[in-house]
């Protein structure tokens, strides 16, 4: 299932606004976030698998176990 890419980032960061006590969490919804724009080349009407994204984000070095 695709979504457009600035509907994740705005839920992405709308998450980080919301719940303040887990730092790992929210940093890694952050770096999701810019993940996301530099996959899309800054394009967030593009659409976007977030499951197939979220797991190519996850073996990069910004993800935080």
């Amino acid at each position: 299932m695709t979504t457009k890419a600035r509907m994740v980032i705005f839920s992405l960061l709308s998450d980080v606004q919301e719940w303040f006590s887990d730092n790992k969490t929210n940093d890694n919804r952050i770096n999701f976030a810019k993940f996301i724009i530099i996959e899309c080349d800054g394009d967030t009407n593009k659409e976007i698998d977030v499951d197939e994204l979220y797991d190519k984000f996850e073996e990069t070095k910004f993800f935080k176990v």
